[in-house]
């Protein structure tokens, strides 16, 4: 395996039972790429996020992240490294805390804010804050926040970590329109701005994948159906297989939509 890549994925299993809920999986991705990932429901995209961040474990196959291969890395101090956005989290997070301390928490790794922050720690959250463009709701308890500002929190409790590779799993579900484009711009700014963090994205609909993003992966029932530069992947012929619907696929403005 190499150990130039931010992910790599050799030949892995994943079986639950007598599923097979990933089936010969091989992937790579490069140090600064943007990734997304787009198939059905329980095609295995959200199973490939958790893997990654070593929640949990192949059933065969070999993994390395971040140029540690698993099962020679203590996975608690990988994940120091690893960002990780999910709607799941959405009710880990006490509903009193405020925006910033939500991102605070991210320093510790804790869903609640229970140690003391530095000023240091203060300063970055603070940083943070001005990036996502929410100083004005800071102080805002989490319970009163839109969903859209709840996972915007998530994506800052990620950032303050610091973290080399970030994945964000669906982060427009549930999102109204206005909200959506907020979210896409706000990753869209954190793919070009922050270049020395990897993205991995899931999607379920193309009208999600951010202009800036590089690479795609599609998987259909668990395997890898096509990998590669976004161009080349998300076309209509690419895109009418993997849903097993006629499809056509265009690009305007940078920006993917399918239509029938």
């Amino acid at each position: 395996m190499s150990n130039n890549c931010a992910v790599e994925f050799e030949n892995i299993y994943y079986i639950r039972g007598d599923r097979v809920i990933l089936r010969n999986v091989s992937w790579r991705v490069l140090p600064g790429e943007r990734w997304v990932i787009l198939g059905e429901n329980g095609a295995g995209k959200t199973t490939l996020l958790k893997m990654i961040s070593g929640y949990i474990w192949p059933s065969s196959g070999r993994i390395k992240v971040l140029g540690y291969l698993f099962g020679e890395v203590n996975l608690r101090v990988l994940r120091q490294r690893i960002g990780f956005v999910s709607p799941d989290l959405l009710q880990c997070i006490p509903q009193n805390n405020s925006f910033l301390q939500v991102i605070l928490s991210g320093k510790f790794a804790s869903f609640g804010l229970y140690d003391k922050p530095s000023r240091e720690d203060l300063e970055y959250a603070e940083s943070i804050i001005d990036f996502l463009d929410c100083s004005k709701i800071k102080y805002e308890k989490f319970n009163n926040l839109s969903r859209g500002e709840q996972q915007r929190s998530l994506i800052g409790r990620a950032l303050m970590a610091n973290p080399s590779l970030l994945l964000l799993d669906e982060p427009c579900q549930g999102l109204d329109l206005p909200s959506r484009e907020r979210m896409l711009n706000l990753i869209d700014k954190l793919s070009r701005e922050r270049l020395d963090v990897t993205v991995i994205l899931v999607v379920h609909n193309l009208e999600e994948i951010p202009s800036s993003f590089t690479n795609a992966l599609l998987l259909k029932k668990g395997e890898v159906m096509k990998a590669g530069l976004i161009d080349e992947v998300l076309t209509s012929e690419n895109i009418s297989e993997l849903f097993n619907y006629p499809l056509k696929v265009k690009r305007n403005d940078r920006r993917f939509f399918a239509y029938s």
